[in-house]
């Protein structure tokens, strides 16, 4: 029940910070973010997104509101922010002020395992996309989250 409610909350979340988004991003996906099948193979993650690529993570937001990525396996690397009761990975374009990020849950943690807000992280997990939940679940932090050295 309690991972229901955090969908859910993830998922408000998602969609509050869309409306907050003013920016027009070009319709192009990059190589990285197209993805022709969904795969669930943790190991080998369909889309990769590295600290810094913004565009990259624009794109991937997109796909994932628009739910096209669920079931896809992705590595994210990016700055933890918290909204509310729901964690974020996110990208800022520092030259238009605009940010990117997606909801993730990491299934071993409790409230006081998150990074502060603005630490660099790296998470594994997979897309999930169930109704207007978007998240992405990582199912064990000893494999699939880190903090990035600066």
């Amino acid at each position: 029940m309690k991972k229901i409610f955090a969908l859910l909350l993830a998922a408000a979340m998602t969609f509050g910070l869309t409306a907050c988004s003013s920016s027009q991003t070009t319709a192009a996906t990059t190589a990285e973010t197209t993805v022709e099948a969904t795969t669930g193979d943790i190991s080998n993650p369909s889309v990769i997104i590295r600290l810094g690529d913004v565009e990259p993570m624009s794109e991937f937001v997109k796909s994932v509101e628009n739910g096209e990525m669920d079931g896809v396996a992705v590595m994210i690397e990016g700055v933890a922010e918290k909204f509310g009761s729901d964690y974020s990975i996110m990208e800022k374009d520092e030259e238009s002020g605009e940010s990117y990020g997606v909801t993730y849950v990491v299934a071993d943690f409790e409230d006081g395992d998150y990074p502060e807000d603005g630490e660099k992280i790296w998470i594994t997990g997979i897309v999930t996309v169930d109704g207007y939940a978007r998240v992405i679940n990582v199912p064990d932090s000893a494999k699939n989250y880190g903090v990035l050295n600066d």
